[in-house]
């Protein structure tokens, strides 16, 4: 698995330069605010940090042509980032701790020191970011994000193979104690070329369905509402043009503040995980939207058994009862059933709901699951449906 040196896209770089420092080891600037980044930079672990130009005034600063080593990452390299210009605007230092109503930067680049992996950004941009450091040596950073969007990023991953993005956007909102409960991420146009996929089965089966290109997007979006004690998915959804997307929608309770303060805090694995269990199910949504990839695998399918697209679709409707009776559910096999069909047949849609009357605990889920998973999607009050 490739490893990049992400540290400082995106979100990451504004973590680290508005990181605000108590102490500048490198010349002072003239700037507060550029001196506050600097030092933000220095705490974040990056050395060599030099700068070709610095103006503004009490509230704003320009940096130009700045360039640092960062910190070894897990694989134990340092990068080496340049910026061509780094703007703040209204923005303020006071106690170690930087604000700015708006950030701009042009022309990021980061690269693995002896190694092709790194990025590239032509842009990003901004809103109510903050950070602060209460310790030089050992920092520990309190950073907000209001938002930011970066445009123009490539990746490229150990062989030099790069991967385009046009844009990623990060949001987040309801912020208590520098904490936000609500956030959103989404990566829009990211084009990997099928020919230079290190996997040979991976390749061969996309090239065969036709995809030269795949052109991906992602979102993710969710929140925690401490009084109603509940995390909520919005959405996790992967598309690809020409193929389909996939989606998830999940509603958690039993999320406290107490049960937030101590997932959070370093402790035992176990006791996690008997935390987790603790939480409830109230809501599950999966569902599948095809645009052309369940059109083509049938095809590839029916050409391989020497037969039509429609005669394969029968013979896979006609095995479903048998082959679902596995599940030891009856009711929810002709469900299946029916829906499977009817999306075969059409292949429009295709969604998994699990909408339960009252919240079940996870624990109950893992004990039935073991103990009787025929009785699963009865518990979980499962519906599937096709082309809705």
């Amino acid at each position: 698995m490739p490893r990049l040196p992400l540290r400082l896209a995106g979100p990451s770089l504004a973590v680290l330069i508005l990181a605000g420092a108590p102490a500048l080891a490198a010349d002072p600037t003239g700037n507060a605010i550029a001196d506050a980044v600097i030092a933000g930079m220095e705490s974040g672990g990056a050395t060599n940090i030099s700068w070709g130009g610095v103006s503004g005034d009490a509230d704003t600063a320009t940096i130009t042509d700045l360039k640092a080593t960062t910190a070894p990452g897990e694989n134990g390299k340092t990068s080496t980032l340049t910026i061509g210009s780094l703007t703040l605007d209204e923005a303020s230092v006071a106690d170690g701790r930087i604000e700015a109503g708006a950030v701009a930067a042009t022309a990021i680049a980061i690269k693995e020191d002896g190694g092709s992996a790194g990025v590239t950004i032509a842009q990003i941009t901004g809103a109510g970011v903050a950070g602060s450091v209460e310790d030089a040596v050992s920092p520990d950073l309190d950073t907000t994000l209001g938002e930011m969007t970066a445009t123009g990023v490539v990746i490229t991953v150990d062989d030099g193979t790069s991967i385009p993005i046009e844009t990623v956007e990060v949001k987040t909102g309801d912020v208590v104690d520098g904490t936000p409960r609500e956030m959103s991420f989404a990566a829009d146009n990211i084009v990997i070329d099928v020919a230079k996929l290190p996997d040979e089965d991976t390749k061969a089966q996309l090239t065969r369905l036709g995809y030269d290109t795949l052109k991906l997007s992602l979102v993710l979006a969710g929140g925690w509402d401490a009084d109603e004690e509940s995390l909520t998915v919005e959405e996790i959804t992967i598309s690809g043009d020409a193929m389909g997307s996939l989606s998830l929608y999940a509603s958690l309770g039993g999320l406290t503040e107490e049960v937030m303060a101590q997932l959070k805090a370093d402790g035992n694995d176990d006791q996690k995980m008997q935390l987790l269990q603790g939480l409830t199910v109230e809501e599950l949504e999966i569902s599948f939207e095809n645009q052309s990839v369940v059109n083509r695998l049938i095809d590839a399918q029916a050409k391989d058994a020497g037969t039509t697209p429609e005669a394969l679709v029968d013979q896979l409707t006609q095995a479903l009862p048998q082959m679902l009776q596995m599940i030891g559910n009856p009711d929810f096999e002709g469900k299946v059933a029916a829906a499977a069909t009817a999306f075969l047949k059409a292949p429009q849609n295709l969604t998994i709901t699990a909408a339960p009357a009252q919240p079940v605990p996870i624990a109950q889920l893992v004990g039935t699951a073991m103990m009787a998973p025929q009785s699963l999607p009865t518990v979980l009050n499962v519906t599937v449906d096709a082309n809705q």
